[in-house]
């Protein structure tokens, strides 16, 4: 659970899906061995869902705030605010404070059923090189330091079966849970014929990952196949067939069953989801 608080502009909880931060180490070339003339750069990358109101047609105010604030020019008295994260892991809570906090990007994917960000923030401070230092840093053995150990130690993602094992499992989740985490990797979406999204991502490797997230489709009577439920597809294909977020007609689709395995059985390419 993440809560991530800009002074004077908004205030994050259910809207935020994920928080990364980055530290990297600035040191003066003149002085290079004394960490004393040294600056820390942070970058705080925040991903989330943007949350409208009842009809979709306004979004709520912290989310349109943090959409005014990343536009502001170069030398506005706004531009830089101090921003605080919350880390709740496991029941313990870490706070981390950063100052001088400003916009480097600010992103928006947009759809019909659901809209998610990306914002990503950055600061350079004095690197804190003792205990009473101000500097933000992650204490060993705190929700932060385990939030960014296993940030560090997530493996390179290179190939369609390296994005699928980092992806798990999705039978059983609940359609929203799979999209924001979708919006989360990275993926883009367009809404598809069946009413679900289509999200796609292409890999280094030349192909081109796609999740499917379907409703149930509704027939009278039923027939009890595996499209009657809320089902996802895994699938992939070469990146050279993809258009417009999707793959056109003809093009050599691999689907997988939920455990990752290539399948050309009908009911095993159908992984059923919580309605």
């Amino acid at each position: 659970m993440y809560k991530v608080t800009i002074a004077g502009v908004a205030e994050l909880t259910e809207e935020v899906t994920k928080v990364e931060i980055d530290y990297m180490l600035l040191q003066d070339k003149e002085s290079s061995k004394s960490l004393l003339s040294s600056m820390v750069q942070g970058i705080i990358t925040v991903t989330g869902q943007i949350l409208c109101d009842s009809d979709k047609s306004f979004m709520l105010s912290s989310t349109k705030a943090i959409a005014d604030w990343s536009v502001l020019k170069p030398g506005h008295s706004d531009v830089y605010k101090n921003v605080t994260v919350e880390v709740t892991l496991s029941g313990l809570t870490e706070k981390l404070e950063f100052s001088d906090v400003f916009v480097v990007s600010y992103h928006e994917q947009l759809g019909t059923e659901s809209s998610y960000f990306k914002l990503v923030l950055k600061t350079v401070q004095l690197a804190d090189t003792s205990a009473s230092g101000s500097a933000p840093s992650l204490s060993a053995g705190s929700a932060a330091s385990k939030a960014a150990e296993e940030t560090a130690s997530t493996p390179t993602i290179n190939t369609v079966a390296d994005e699928l094992n980092a992806i798990g499992p999705l039978t059983g989740k609940d359609t929203a849970t799979i999209n924001a985490d979708m919006a989360a990797r990275g993926y883009f979406s367009k809404t598809a014929n069946s009413g679900g999204l289509v999200w796609s991502k292409d890999m280094p490797d030349g192909n081109t990952v796609v999740i499917r997230t379907d409703p149930a489709q509704v027939r009278t009577p039923p027939r009890a196949w595996a499209d009657e439920v809320a089902h996802a597809h895994k699938e992939s294909v070469p990146t050279t067939y993809m258009s417009a977020g999707d793959y056109s007609t003809g093009a050599p689709v691999t689907k997988y069953s939920d455990s990752n395995m290539a399948s050309t059985d009908i009911n095993s390419v159908h992984i059923p989801l919580r309605s």
